[in-house]
């Protein structure tokens, strides 16, 4: 892998944040999950601009190299415990879509700051933010 160092690093543990949230996503229930996965509780004296963007980067790369495909909503847990575990807060959002077909169609996306880091993309009805 060409990458710098920190980026190596963070996909690793992008990685592992999202095995463990898909693991978490089976074996509890979503309110511990949510408790889990709150916002930490101090933010960082210096704001980081560039961390939302690095672990946005790793986690593309993470779902490269794992043998399974992650699924949004692991996605923006894995990406909320690494902001948070920087003393970066997020908002973790999940909505639905009701495309012409009838059939409900569910996403959860992440930001951080004014980035995206798991991205909406579409037009969304937000249910629910943490």
């Amino acid at each position: 892998m060409t990458l710098p160092l920190r980026l190596r690093w963070l996909t690793a543990e992008a990685c592992l944040e999202l095995t463990v949230g898909g693991l978490f996503l089976r074996l509890l229930s979503f309110e511990r999950i949510t408790r889990i996965y709150a916002n930490p509780e101090s933010a960082p004296s210096l704001h980081n601009d560039k961390l939302p963007w690095e672990v946005k980067t790793a986690l593309r790369y993470a779902g490269h190299l794992l043998p399974w495909k992650s699924k949004c909503l692991v996605r923006a847990l894995a990406a909320r415990k690494m902001l948070a575990r920087r003393k970066l807060p997020s908002t973790l959002s999940l909505g639905v879509l009701r495309p012409g077909n009838h059939k409900t169609a569910a996403h959860a996306w992440l930001t951080a700051g004014n980035l995206e880091v798991v991205e909406k993309n579409g037009e969304w009805t937000e249910l629910f933010s943490f």
